[in-house]
């Protein structure tokens, strides 16, 4: 009888715990955009946890690249050359940005069930520096825009 209630105690304890750790809060500066990586919190809701937290991952996907679009786009933009070429500038960024996606990374994930649905919380980040780099290869890669690209000013200015 002894061992039963133990091990009730045991039980109660390690669910509690296992609950707790499942609660974390994906908010807050460390997950914030810094210097060295970008960063994307979202969320998903469903009535099974697979798919919400499916949903999320896919939303903070999407928010990281548009993130990321945005911020170079506004760099190109600083460029001093013809619309044309800014145009070239952002469709290679893109192809490099698609490329670097693949090693998003989550860094926060959190589910609850909230009103008999799961509502899951993600926060992935993509390197800064990576992407960065990728980039400026795929820019300077083409011959066009080899001569008209600024690599440094572009790294200042994002």
């Amino acid at each position: 009888m002894k061992n039963i209630k133990y091990f009730l105690i045991f039980i109660c304890i390690s669910l509690s715990i296992s609950s707790f750790a499942q609660n974390k809060v994906c908010s807050g500066i460390e997950y914030s955009t810094d210097k060295l990586f970008y960063r994307a919190t979202s969320n998903g809701t469903s009535m099974d946890i697979t798919a919400s937290k499916k949903k999320a991952r896919s939303n903070a996907r999407n928010a990281i690249i548009t993130q990321i679009s945005a911020n170079i786009e506004s760099s190109i933009n600083r460029q001093n050359c013809e619309d044309i070429y800014k145009k070239k500038m952002m469709e290679l960024s893109m192809i490099a940005i698609r490329q670097e996606a693949g090693n998003i990374k989550t860094i926060c994930e959190n589910s609850n069930l909230e009103n008999k649905k799961y509502v899951s919380d993600v926060v992935v980040e993509l390197n800064k520096e990576i992407i960065i780099k990728g980039i400026i290869a795929q820019i300077e890669n083409d011959n066009t825009l080899k001569g008209l690209f600024d690599a440094d000013h572009f790294k200042k200015s994002l």
